[in-house]
C-alpha cells in the first residue's frame, strides 16, 4: 500500500528545464564562456552548484565565485518565469493523490527562493505537506539524503513510499533511498532511466495514475 508520493520538480510538477537550460546557456554567453553542447545535459538533475563549479575549473581561467554565476543565472531565469507551465496532467494527478489521503512530499535540488518564485505563479505548493529544498540537506542528489530527509520529516517507511523522477541522479536518490522509484521521460530517455534502476517508467501521469489507482 502506498502511504506517501515524493515528487521532484523540475521535469515532474513543472515544464521547467527547458527554461533552466536557457539560463544557463545565457549566463555562460553573457561572461564570453565557450562550452560543448552536452553541457547542460550531463548536469540536469544536478544542484546549480556543480554545474557552475565544473564551468569554473574547466571551462574558464577567469576568476568567479559560484555565487557569481548563480546570481546571474537566476537574473536570467526571472525573465522566463513567465513562460513556465504544469506537466500535462500534474494537477489532476495531485487531486487524486490528495483525494485518497496519501501524503505527498515536494523533494528538489532547486532553492526555495525559485521554489517560492514559482509557486506565486502556478500556486502548488498547496499540494505538499512537506518541501525539502537544496538549502535543507548537506548532500544533494544523486545521495539519498533529500528523500531520506522527506520521508523522516511525514514519519514515512521508505518501502510505504514512490518517488517520482525524471533525472537519472533523482533515481539514483531515490533508490538509494529504499523506495520505489517511478519516472517520467521528460528529461531523460527511457533507456537511462532504466540502467540507473527506474522501477516504472510512465509516458504520462494519465498511464500512471490508472496504474496507482
Amino acid at each position: 500500500m502506498i502511504k506517501a508520493i515524493l515528487f521532484d520538480f523540475d521535469g515532474v510538477i513543472i515544464d521547467s528545464e527547458p527554461l533552466h537550460t536557457k539560463a544557463e546557456a545565457a549566463t555562460l554567453n553573457s561572461f564570453g564562456i565557450s562550452y560543448p553542447k552536452e553541457l547542460f545535459h550531463r548536469f540536469k538533475g544536478s544542484p546549480d552548484e556543480m554545474l557552475f563549479e565544473y564551468v569554473a575549473a574547466n571551462l574558464t581561467t577567469e576568476t568567479r565565485s559560484i555565487a557569481k554565476y548563480i546570481t546571474r543565472k537566476y537574473e536570467f531565469m526571472d525573465k522566463l518565469l513567465e513562460d513556465i507551465t504544469y506537466l500535462p496532467g500534474v494537477v489532476a494527478f495531485l487531486e487524486r493523490v490528495k483525494s485518497k489521503a496519501i501524503q505527498t512530499v515536494l523533494v528538489t535540488s532547486s532553492a526555495r527562493s525559485t521554489v517560492e518564485a514559482i509557486d506565486k505563479k502556478l500556486n502548488f505548493l498547496r499540494f505538499f505537506e512537506v518541501t525539502v529544498t537544496a538549502e535543507d540537506t548537506v548532500e544533494n542528489k544523486p545521495h539519498p539524503e533529500p528523500y531520506l530527509k522527506a520521508l523522516k520529516a511525514i514519519h514515512c517507511d521508505p518501502k510505504e513510499a514512490v518517488v517520482i523522477e525524471d533525472s537519472t541522479n533523482g533515481v539514483l536518490s531515490g533508490k538509494r533511498a529504499g523506495c520505489q522509484v517511478y519516472a517520467l521521460p521528460t528529461t531523460f530517455t527511457k533507456e537511462e532511466l532504466l540502467e540507473v534502476g527506474a522501477d516504472r517508467l510512465f509516458e504520462n501521469y494519465e498511464e500512471m495514475g490508472n496504474f496507482i489507482f
